[in-house]
Parts: C-alpha cells; sequence; structure tokens
C-alpha cells in the first residue's frame, strides 16, 4: 500500500509530494522486503539540489512465514495516545490468526531493519537487548571518549554483530556467545513474559528495566 507525503528537501528546503510504502508483506512483496533492508526503500533524491535522504513514515511490516509483525510509527514515543487506534486499524487488513505472533513497536526504519534481522536468524530480540546492553559497557571500556548515538544487532558475512554508530565511526563489535548465554539464563530467570498476540516495545530501556527486576 502507497500513500503520498509532503517531503521537505533538508538541505534546499524544496517541498513536494511522494509517494511511500507504507505496508509490506513479504509473503506477496519479496521485493519490497530485499529492498527495506538493503536501505532502497523510502529513499529520496531532491530534483533540486540533488540531496538524498530516506524518507521517515509509518510502515507495518507483516511476516507471515515468520509470524511477525513489526509496526514502525516515527515519534512513537510522542504519539502513545494515537497508537493503539493505529494498531487497530491496520491490524483490519491482517488476514491471518496472529494469536501466536511476535509483534512489536519501533519507532525508526533501522530499528525494523534490526528487528526482522533478528527475528529471521533465529534470535529472540529480548535476549538480543539484553545482550546489547551489556556489551554497552564493555564498548564503554575499549573507547571511553566515543559517544555512542546508536546501536544496533547487524548480520555481516552470515556472522552475527553489534554495530555501534558514534560520533566519530561506525565500529562492528562481536555478538559475544559468552553474554548471549549468560542472557538467555537472565531472561529465563526474569522471563517477564511479553504476551504473544499483542504489540510491545522491546528496546534499551525495556531491556534495563528486565535486569533491575532480576
Amino acid at each position: 500500500m502507497k500513500q503520498k507525503v509532503m517531503i521537505t528537501c533538508p538541505a534546499c528546503g524544496l517541498k513536494g509530494v511522494r509517494e511511500v510504502e507504507t505496508r509490506i508483506n513479504t509473503a506477496t512483496q519479496p521485493e519490497l522486503k530485499r529492498a527495506l533492508l538493503q536501505g532502497e526503500l523510502q529513499q529520496f533524491t531532491c530534483e533540486n539540489c540533488g540531496a538524498k535522504r530516506q524518507i521517515q513514515s509509518e510502515m507495518f511490516y507483516h511476516d507471515p512465514k515468520g509470524k511477525y509483525i513489526i509496526y514502525n510509527i516515527p515519534s512513537l514515543k510522542r504519539r502513545y495516545d494515537e497508537v493503539e487506534e493505529m494498531i487497530d486499524q491496520a491490524m483490519q487488513e491482517v488476514q491471518e490468526d496472529t494469536t501466536d505472533y511476535t509483534l512489536r513497536l519501533v519507532g525508526l526504519y533501522p530499528e525494523l531493519i534490526e528487528k526482522s534481522q533478528i527475528f529471521d536468524h533465529g534470535y529472540d530480540d529480548r535476549v538480543v537487548e539484553i545482550v546489547k546492553l551489556l556489551t554497552d559497557g564493555l564498548f564503554a571500556k575499549d573507547r571511553p571518549n566515543d559517544k555512542v548515538v546508536a546501536r544496533y544487532f547487524f548480520m555481516h558475512e552470515g556472522e552475527p554483530k553489534i554495530m555501534y554508530i558514534t560520533d566519530k565511526d561506525q565500529i562492528l563489535v562481536d555478538f559475544n556467545e559468552n553474554l548471549l548465554k549468560f542472557s538467555r539464563e537472565k531472561f529465563d530467570k526474569i522471563n517477564p513474559k511479553p504476551g504473544q498476540g499483542h504489540f510491545h516495545l522491546v528496546n534499551a530501556e525495556w531491556a534495563a528495566h528486565a535486569l533491575s527486576q532480576s
């Protein structure tokens, strides 16, 4: 499904209308999944100055085979009062029974891509978030002067990594198997069980709260 959005070029300020994808079903639209994972979807090139950017828009990403849905809602934390209604409307288009689905909310395309990679490679995103949180401490010791802007689970040449985006560079860090084992054991003890069939926001804040309960 496409919708028209007004785009303002961040470089020259030129306004224009563009059509963007807002729904992807990976079973019927595998080409859109490939474009999304390769960072090619929703790309905007200004006709006036040539500046490029990725359009941040709503995206309802449904993978029937993997039994998961990821709903990207830009400015999510400022729109909690709208989220329930948005979910209800989007779910009306889903024909499958989603009671045993993993349902997630995210606020950025990189987070959507990360979740898809996590689920497609058989990981539990709750455990992955704990691993990332524990890895943060190791990263801070190794690079104390780097300011972390973001970090994501990332498959690199078939191997799981964590990509740290800092104010200076992008660094790939090993997805530590010992931390993964520890995090799984920790998660089994915490066992917060965000239920299947309901949307949840599973991120760094979630992981910090979960660990504080142990």
